[in-house]
């Protein structure tokens, strides 16, 4: 029963993880293309 409630709190906190890992991408993205259009202009 245990080993049940740890798998899922394991598998409701890794899409939190994997939504900041996106965010974080994302931002990195923004960012660089942000860079780029400021060079190309």
């Amino acid at each position: 029963m245990t080993e049940g409630i740890q798998y899922m709190s394991k598998e409701v906190s890794r899409p939190q993880a994997l939504n900041q890992a996106l965010i974080r991408l994302q931002a990195d993205v923004a960012l660089i293309t942000c860079w780029g259009t400021y060079y190309c202009m």
